[in-house]
């Protein structure tokens, strides 16, 4: 069985409608550049690679936006390091800050 490796981003923000409304849509435009998104509901799925799935999920609480979360998981951890810097990098630039949750 070949191993999977696991980061989990989270965007820090005062206002989550905010990251919704501004954030959201330009960082499924920016992950573009290096995949084809598919947008289901509120969430975002990219396969950059053969072997790496990116998730972005608007975590929601009583039909209120919370949290902005991108998953990036890949059997290569170096591809889990590059895309997660990527999409950091990206973040920044909108004008947001982003923590890792997990790895």
């Amino acid at each position: 069985m070949t191993e999977m490796f696991s980061v989990t981003i989270s965007v820090v923000v005062d206002n989550p409608y905010g990251v919704v409304r501004d954030l959201f849509p330009h960082l499924n435009e920016a992950m573009g550049e290096f995949c084809s998104t598919v947008k289901i509901g509120g969430s975002v799925l990219c396969a950059p690679d053969p072997f790496t799935l990116i998730t972005v999920v608007v975590e929601m609480r009583e039909l209120k936006p919370l949290n902005l979360k991108i998953t990036v998981r890949s059997t290569d951890a170096q591809k889990v390091v590059e895309y997660s810097e990527r999409i950091s990098k990206m973040i920044s630039g909108f004008g947001y800050h982003s923590t890792l949750l997990s790895s």
